[in-house]
């Protein structure tokens, strides 16, 4: 369904490309209507509309049509096997990618293509468990300040956000975009992406701070290339960075246990005191505060 959103950017940016995609089209009739269309001057919802089931369709013949396919040539045993069973059953995938198509360009009905009425960012996840929970929040956080009634970290984000991170391509060393057997591009978990965020720029408090983390961290997660370049101050997409800041925004509170331990001592109990949620990098003042603390017990 990636492909099919890839396909709308590149007709929407340029009247030129429109034979990378058309001159799949197995009715010439068909092809040579969409060739005088402008799809320039429409926005992406009208371009899915125009182009209705026949952009499955062009995505069939353009990439797992092994003939089609400028890799086909060199496809194993292995993956012609997976095209022949994806071409067998494309029509189900169709309808299981029906989903996935409107989530990505945020209509409600891939089939007559309508504008979504209600913002998704408010989605509640049931049910999780803690240990869910602490790996959506970290594992330094403790499972009751993220509640087991909750937002998934993915689900809360604006659509803008939302949408910037999904569309991001795996990249390698070199910032080019890793593909699959096939020969189409990967692009990154989502989930795993927004997680791994949150976790990043805790502590941030501006937006700049949160830049600068991600810079840090973009050698060993090259994607984070593609985000950097819409945060970065040369970038004039001032929502963005507004909604991106305000979404990854997220303390977590610090916070001690103390319990009571019955002992044969004479004393009668011990209080004992246990941090619970360790801070990595304390100051002196926390280290110093700490060990009051400690000291009055």
């Amino acid at each position: 369904m990636f492909l099919i959103s890839d396909m709308v950017s590149v007709l929407n940016s340029s009247e030129t490309r429109k034979a990378e995609f058309f001159d799949y089209l197995d009715n010439d009739t068909l092809r040579d209507s969409y060739m005088n269309e402008d799809f320039t001057k429409m926005d992406r919802i009208e371009i899915l509309s125009k182009l209705g089931d026949n952009a499955f369709r062009i995505i069939r013949n353009k990439y797992f049509n092994a003939a089609n396919n400028p890799n086909g040539a060199n496809f194993k045993r292995k993956t012609l096997k997976k095209l022949a069973a994806i071409n067998e059953n494309f029509d189900a995938f169709i309808e299981m990618g029906r989903a996935t198509l409107a989530k990505i360009e945020n209509v409600s009905d891939t089939g007559n293509v309508r504008r979504i009425l209600v913002d998704d960012s408010e989605d509640i996840v049931e049910g999780e468990d803690a240990e869910t929970l602490a790996e959506i929040a970290g594992s330094s956080i403790e499972a009751w300040q993220v509640n087991f009634r909750g937002l998934s970290a993915h689900n809360s984000l604006s659509l803008m956000v939302k949408r910037a991170i999904e569309t991001c391509y795996e990249l390698d060393e070199n910032g080019n975009q890793k593909v699959n057997e096939i020969g189409i591009p990967e692009r990154v978990n989502s989930a795993q992406a927004v997680n791994n965020i949150l976790m990043w720029t805790q502590g941030a408090e501006n937006l700049g701070q949160m830049v600068e983390i991600l810079k840090e961290k973009q050698e060993q997660h090259p994607w984070l290339s593609q985000l950097i370049a819409k945060l970065d101050e040369s970038s004039d997409d001032e929502t963005f960075k507004s909604q991106f800041y305000s979404n990854f925004k997220k303390y977590f509170q610090p916070y001690i246990i103390q319990y009571v331990k019955e002992t044969k001592d004479p004393t009668g109990r011990v209080i004992s005191t246990q941090l619970m949620n360790k801070v990595i990098n304390q100051n002196a003042l926390e280290k110093q505060l700490l060990e009051q603390y400690r000291a009055a017990w």
